[in-house]
């Protein structure tokens, strides 16, 4: 055959045609299958998807209604109807079970392999656990409130004619020891939720919860603690306390003047207040035993010979074991314990139990004019047995008032809390193991300064009462620097806003100066390692460096006449003043108040090194650049926080 002629192909070549052809179908087939696989796939996820969607859905109506059914029962409760509570607690406790079958769910296993899942189911599982553990803690509240007797009306526990069921009150103190642990445990549980990412009902749910969360565990933790305390310090054989009743126009470093005192007995629960007087009634004594910081500080003020200086030290415990030793020199005996109260917290309890009548005054003492009768009208006098007497008087019959009255929990409990937060209220226990559980209350009056402290005390140095009308400011400016140094400035200001007359215990006579005069000791706390410490003042004044709780502490007067004003400024450095937090620099100020008789300003800048830039800092602190600035009238302490990155 011509070679140009065309020809079948042979065999061989038409084999690898066909098994090309076929090699080429075959990835389409391959394709079809997948894509069916993949649909069904799919189809299943997405199912699983809105499954889980439903079984959600589901555990937030058990949630919301768990949530409705705790709220039910805490009304009954503080109602005072213990076994509707309980129904409600129960109904609650069922609810939360229901959304905790969410674990048994495929939503449980689908939330570790669907992204953006996981997260809000365990959120849920959670929520559901902490719900749980709320209902059982609420049926422990309310069985304990049934052994007391509680019916919604006065202090659990309390009955009229001062007098503490101790019996019943130790009786429900188990269940409220458990109740705690079980509101501890919701609020770790709580706060192990990383909200970040989370839905956003799920993250307002998170939120809301562990803010009522914390609020009912600090009530539980605290009638738990009440529960161990007063038995053991009010059953059985006679209880005695000193009252010691401080003066805020006067302030010392507890808080005020010594100016009158009691005694507070106590048999069986029974509570009465055996003696009223001024303490200047008392003998001089001593010197009794103190610790070398009294011993070195304040003995030249009496502190150890007279019962009305023991208080200088600003730490409560301190002072209060000079006032046991001073009083049993004194012929008082030996006494548990010492509470310290003021006027501020007269003018709280009278808010929650009512205005209270006294022959010895015209009108009714109540919460909004106490602190003025008490501070300045009675003092508006040149007979110092006179103003004791009326001061005696008012305060008797104010005190068997609280004494005697039975008045509404809540508004009682809100009372003692901020009494006690702003340490208007003070107590020590001679006891070590009651001193342990008042420290825990928060009530034992104890200092804690801290690395960074600022922390400023008044000491009176007149013999009026024109403290009435001091105006007090305390600023301090801290410049940061780059090596993690700090310079830090602080000055305290007395503005004095008193009248012109007449002459008065209250505003002083010409024989102790002008009439208005007042003049204050002025003690700034500062960093163990401070160093570099320069003092200065407006005006004439005594300067000195002295030490107290291992820190420094300087010690200028402020004094000034009526309309005038005086400061004194501490400056120091800190070499150390900033720490690392992870590659940031962090720095924190921890602010102490002292209790005093209106809020005092509060004016605190600090400045960054130049380009520093802010990471974190505390959320009522302004910020301008690279200063930031906080300005109020704080009562409680307050931590100052702050975190920046130097510029590379």
């Amino acid at each position: 055959m011509p070679p140009n002629s065309e020809a079948p192909d042979p065999p061989r070549e038409r084999v690898r045609v066909r098994i090309r052809a076929r090699s080429k179908r075959h990835p389409w087939r391959r394709s079809r299958r997948t894509r069916r696989f993949a649909l069904v796939v799919g189809i299943l996820l997405g199912l699983a998807v809105l499954d889980a969607v439903w079984a959600a859905t589901g555990v937030r109506r058990d949630l919301d209604r768990a949530r409705e059914q705790l709220q039910r029962g805490a009304n009954a409760l503080r109602a005072g109807r213990p076994v509707d509570a309980e129904a409600r607690f129960q109904l609650a406790l069922g609810a939360a079970r229901e959304a905790q079958h969410l674990r048994r769910h495929p939503t449980a296993w689908l939330a570790g392999v669907v992204p953006g899942l996981r997260d809000d189911v365990g959120a849920l599982l959670t929520l559901s656990r902490a719900a749980e553990l709320a209902a059982e803690a609420g049926g422990s509240v309310t069985r304990a409130a049934a052994v007391v007797g509680w019916d919604g009306a006065g202090v659990p526990g309390l009955e009229r004619g001062r007098s503490l069921r101790l019996g019943a009150i130790r009786a429900a103190a188990p269940d409220l020891g458990q109740a705690a642990r079980d509101l501890r445990e919701v609020q770790r549980v709580l706060d192990g939720l990383d909200t970040d990412g989370l839905f956003g009902p799920i993250e307002n749910a998170v939120v809301s919860a562990r803010g009522e969360a914390s609020r009912q565990r600090r009530l539980v933790q605290t009638a738990d603690r009440l529960a161990r305390l007063l038995p053991s310090m009010l059953q059985n054989s006679e209880h005695r306390y000193f009252l010691a009743i401080q003066n805020l126009s006067a302030p010392r470093g507890t808080g005020g003047f010594l100016g009158f005192y009691g005694i507070l007995k106590a048999v069986d629960g029974r509570i009465s207040l055996e003696r009223l007087a001024p303490t200047s009634d008392l003998p001089v004594v001593g010197p009794v035993a103190a610790p070398k910081d009294v011993r070195t500080r304040y003995a030249r003020f009496g502190a150890q010979r007279v019962v009305y200086a023991a208080n200088y030290s600003p730490d409560f415990p301190t002072s209060a074991r000079v006032i046991l030793e001073m009083a049993q020199e004194a012929g008082l005996g030996r006494l548990d314990g010492v509470v310290a109260v003021d006027t501020v917290w007269v003018s709280y309890i009278l808010g929650a139990i009512g205005p209270v009548d006294s022959p010895a005054w015209p009108t009714p003492i109540t919460s909004d004019n106490v602190i003025g009768i008490l501070n300045r009208d009675t003092f508006e006098t040149l007979d110092q047995e006179a103003s004791d007497r009326l001061q005696g008087r008012v305060g008797l019959d104010t005190w068997n008032a609280i004494l005697d009255r039975t008045p509404a929990a809540a508004a009682f409990a809100d009372a003692m809390s901020k009494a006690v937060a702003e340490r208007h209220l003070q107590v020590y226990a001679r006891d070590p193991e009651q001193e342990r559980i008042v420290t825990a209350l928060g009530a034992s009056g104890s200092v804690e300064l801290g690395p960074n402290p600022l922390f400023v005390v008044w000491q009176d140095f007149v013999a009026s009462r024109a403290g009435f009308f001091a105006e007090k400011k305390t600023m301090q400016h801290t410049i940061l620097h780059a090596d993690g140094s700090a310079t830090v400035e602080t000055t305290t200001t007395l503005r004095d806003r008193a009248p012109d007359g007449p002459p008065s215990i209250l505003l002083g006579t010409p024989a102790e100066g002008p009439i208005g005069y007042y003049a204050a000791l002025i003690n700034t706390y500062l960093p163990q390692t401070a160093t570099d410490i320069v003092q200065r003042s407006s005006g004439p004044s005594v300067l000195v460096q002295e030490k107290e709780f291992g820190h420094p502490v300087t010690l200028g007067l402020v004094e000034a006449e009526r309309g005038g004003t005086s400061s004194v400024t501490t400056r120091y450095s800190v070499a150390h003043a900033t720490r690392r937090a992870g590659g940031s620099m962090e720095y924190t100020i921890n602010f102490i108040p002292q209790p005093s008789l209106r809020p005092n300003s509060l004016d605190i800048q600090v400045d960054l090194p130049q380009g520093a830039r802010i990471v974190a800092a505390s959320p009522f602190l302004s910020i301008q650049g690279t200063s930031l600035r906080y300005l109020g009238s704080p009562t409680t302490p307050l931590t100052i926080r702050l975190v920046y990155r130097l510029s590379d």
